[in-house]
């Protein structure tokens, strides 16, 4: 009889192909070496907590992200992030803060959508975006949001949506030059002013302010 010494294997687990779906902590952490979801990537915390950083090293999800299901804080997700394929959706939420997508640049299809995070009071980050020219840019039922400090450098979007928010100004759009879809900013009771920072294009067929 004769044994043999293997040596354990320090080779990460592939990622996984097409579509990716994460409910718990430990599907979460067994992404952390992947770089590219070809698929779509639902993270589904289904009301629970999630720690993300994990999902750091992604560079690229070439269908959908959403967001949805998660209760605590994000801050400083995706940092890696810099192409999505057909749209991003952060929906019922409870976290009160959400930030992250600093090298986010491309989304090849699709709209960037915050809806119905009943909790949410602030937004930050997006500061590598320049062009959204797929979709919409759109902030809808997020009754509790006062503060966006993202999307600084957005200069070209094609739709925007503001409605049942509690923003006070559009100042984060600071950089915005033309809208080449809908415009609707609409039932954000302390929005009392909804003038844009900079004079803005508005290139669309309907509009409601």
């Amino acid at each position: 009889l004769s044994l043999r010494y293997y040596e354990p294997s320090n080779t990460p687990p592939p990622c996984p192909t097409g579509n990716v779906t994460l409910t718990n902590q430990a599907e979460v952490d067994a992404l952390a070496s992947c770089t590219t979801i070809s698929g779509n990537l639902t993270i589904n915390g289904g009301g629970n907590a999630l720690n993300l950083a994990p999902l750091n090293n992604i560079t690229s999800v070439t269908g959908t992200l959403f967001i949805t299901g998660v209760s605590n804080n994000q801050s400083n997700i995706f940092p890696n992030l810099t192409t999505v394929g057909n749209g991003i959706f952060v929906q019922n939420n409870t976290f009160q803060q959400f930030g992250g997508f600093n090298s986010f640049i491309t989304l090849t299809s699709g709209s960037l959508q915050f809806f119905s995070n009943s909790q949410l009071q602030t937004i930050s980050g997006f500061n590598s975006l320049i062009n959204l020219t797929s979709g919409n840019l759109g902030f809808v039922t997020n009754n509790n949001l006062e503060t966006i400090n993202a999307f600084s450098n957005l200069q070209i979007v094609n739709g925007l949506l503001i409605r049942n928010t509690k923003l006070i100004n559009l100042n984060f759009l600071s950089s915005l030059q033309t809208n080449n879809g809908q415009l609707s900013v609409e039932s954000n009771s302390l929005l009392t002013n909804a003038t844009f920072p900079n004079i803005v294009n508005h290139n669309f067929s309907n509009g409601t302010v």
